[in-house]
């Protein structure tokens, strides 16, 4: 056999041993579906869960891509909105360009204000979200790593994700303003004696929003990067390696550089500024990160933050005081702390067919929204003595339920979040995302379909 052969055999069975072992590792729940190689050794060492890493980066993806389309269909509307009025069926191209010239003139429309802020609010949280469980995860492989299981507060992302979220938002209404603009344009447009109001609408409510939904995406990227480096930084560092495990799609670049081992956090950081590779093809696009083996006892511990995986019952001690129309009996229930086990609405707990309320609502502004709902909430059902009331609340839609006593006055027994920014439910022992109503309905379909209650 000759020396190609030779090579031919090797390459062929290192190929097939990688394959298996591959197959072994996400047989082991180790190994993320996106990886194209097995696990390193100083992966295993560093007992980074990569299922877990790369479910809560597509989490985050998810939230913070809903944020921003949900603000640019809402967009699109009022532009449509402010071209077409009243009652009008067709109208003449001169007049759209008038218009939207107008339109451009305006200082910012009010209702473009509060569109923007609340986009750039949910985007926000969801960025420093994102940056807390990337914080959260290098505490836990520390930890597993080390034995250590003292309490340690995470750090915070701070106005870094206003800064990332205003600019993505931001860009939508530009956006949209432009590419109508170049639509109106058009030559095949401007010609045409009457445009129909339908086609005018269909053109703005067309534009695509890839674009931003893209920008949304690398700022989970970047903000997840961020939470594992500074983390790290914070504790006693032994060594420090690259990882391009999570990012399927790997460019030549990103290929180069995984599995380098860096000598310290200044010459990993100088290729990761900004948590990701700065080297990489796609930018902030890029899903490789940093992996960190720890000196063993520095006694920074575990938080004690709230895993998605994980039950994590609340301390009664930490209750607020009870208000008029919320008891100490009904914290309880939504804490999951109730004698019946029914209850469990606190982010962190995984009951199945159960919503949550998002990751930074504490039990005070859980028992703040429900006194809310119950007092301003509008009756959605009253049937014999069964009444419930639902309120939007900082973009979540919150739902008390109660029944009627004797003398007619309303019990409520529990508050849950329906959908919104941050709302997750569970299928499966898998956290769900629901950003809004229709991700609640194939929640509920599904939870049916399984023989679950909601």
């Amino acid at each position: 056999m000759c020396q190609a052969c030779d090579e031919l055999t090797l390459l062929l069975a290192k190929e097939t041993l990688e394959s298996e072992l591959m197959g072994l590792q996400r047989d082991a729940g180790i190994l993320p579906a996106s990886a194209v190689r097995p696990l390193m050794v100083h992966e295993t060492t560093a007992q980074a869960w990569f299922t877990e890493l790369e479910d809560d980066l597509d989490r985050g993806v998810a939230e913070a891509v809903h944020a921003v389309e949900s603000a640019h269909v809402e967009l699109a509307a009022v532009i449509s909105g402010r071209l077409v009025v009243g009652g009008q069926t067709d109208i003449s191209p001169q007049q759209l360009i008038e218009r939207l010239k107008k339109l451009q003139a305006e200082k910012l429309p009010k209702q473009v204000e509060v569109i923007i802020d609340r986009a750039v609010k949910n985007l926000e949280q969801a960025l420093t979200r994102v940056y807390q469980y990337a914080a959260l995860r290098v505490i836990q492989e520390r930890a597993r790593q080390t034995g250590d299981t003292a309490e340690y507060a995470l750090p915070t992302m701070g106005p870094r994700a206003r800064d990332l979220a205003k600019p993505a938002v931001e860009r939508s209404w530009t956006q949209l303003l432009n590419k109508t603009q170049e639509h109106l344009a058009a030559p095949a447009l401007v010609l045409q004696n009457q445009v129909s109001a339908e086609s005018v609408k269909k053109a703005v409510e067309s534009i695509s929003v890839a674009g931003i939904s893209d920008q949304a995406r690398q700022g989970v990227h970047a903000a997840t990067g961020l939470g594992r480096v500074e983390t790290a930084m914070d504790h006693d560092v032994d060594e420090i390696y690259a990882s391009e495990l999570l990012d399927g799609n790997t460019c030549r670049a990103c290929a180069s550089v995984d599995g380098t081992k860096y000598e310290d956090m200044e010459q990993a950081t100088s290729d990761y500024p900004a948590g990701y590779y700065q080297g990489c093809a796609g930018g902030a696009r890029c899903r490789g990160s940093l992996l960190f083996l720890f000196t063993g006892g520095d006694k920074k511990g575990t938080p004690s933050m709230p895993d998605p995986a994980m039950p994590s019952a609340m301390d009664p001690s930490s209750f607020p005081e009870p208000t008029k129309r919320v008891d100490r009996k009904m914290m309880e229930h939504i804490a999951g702390l109730d004698k019946r086990g029914r209850g469990g609405h606190v982010f962190g707990h995984v009951r199945e067919g159960k919503t949550v309320f998002p990751a930074d609502w504490d039990m005070a502004k859980i028992v703040a929204a429900a006194e809310r709902v119950i007092t301003h909430g509008g009756v959605t059902k009253d049937l014999r003595r069964s009444i419930r009331r639902e309120l939007d609340i900082d973009g979540v839609r919150v739902v008390a339920r109660g029944m009627l006593n004797a003398k007619g006055e309303a019990i409520f027994h529990t508050a849950y979040p329906e959908f919104g920014p941050g709302v997750y439910g569970t299928i499966n022992g898998v956290y769900t995302p629901l950003p809004d109503a229709a991700a609640r309905r194939d929640y509920l379909t599904e939870v049916s379909g399984l023989g679950g209650k909601v």
